[in-house]
């Protein structure tokens, strides 16, 4: 309350949910970047793990940011569901670029 006025200050409402899908889709592009890195390939089961994780939970937030009847943090719910997407593809398809690579060494290795 505020002693001059008497009147109580209002604070903008805030859509967390969208702020946490950002947030979680930030941590998926930095884990998946961390395989640049000596972090990324000394522990990628950890990394990439955590990258699908983050995007999950950046989508499924992203939507709840999206259905909440407030305007303000919509772009940034949008924002992280695209971003979780892109996050959870691109672990797609390393996941399916590897089974290949594995798959054809193990097709190589039995041959005579």
């Amino acid at each position: 309350m505020n002693d001059n006025t008497g009147k109580e200050e209002t604070r903008p409402p805030v859509n967390r949910p969208a702020r946490l899908s950002t947030y979680f889709a930030l941590g998926g592009v930095a884990l998946l970047m961390s395989f640049l890195t000596l972090y990324g390939w000394v522990f990628p089961q950890f990394t990439f793990t955590g990258a699908v994780v983050c995007g999950l939970f950046a989508v499924v937030a992203g939507h709840v940011g999206r259905l909440r009847r407030r305007r303000d943090g919509r772009g940034m719910a949008l924002l992280g569901i695209v971003s979780g997407w892109l996050v959870l593809l691109t672990c797609a398809t390393l996941t399916t670029v590897v089974l290949i690579v594995f798959g054809g060494l193990a097709a190589l290795m039995d041959r005579p």
